[in-house]
């Protein structure tokens, strides 16, 4: 369910025009969603491969100055 934009009644996701003040549906909200949700998705995927290398490039560069001082 969501709601009108111009009432606020619910109204179902098949409609298209709202049955409470008949102002038709803007049907792009479930696409806008959609986008929004893949986004994030996308953000937080990115974050998580950044963390990684970061990590990666830290054991790298430990392990180099263990070598170099301890050798």
């Amino acid at each position: 369910m969501r709601k009108c934009e111009f009432c606020g009644k619910q109204i179902s996701k098949s409609d298209i025009f709202c049955k409470s003040c008949g102002n038709k549906v803007n049907e792009l909200d479930e696409v806008k969603d959609a986008i929004i949700d893949e986004g994030h998705v996308r953000k937080e995927n990115s974050t998580f491969i950044l963390v990684i290398i970061v990590t990666l490039l830290l054991v790298i560069v430990s392990f180099g100055l263990y070598y170099l001082l301890f050798k």
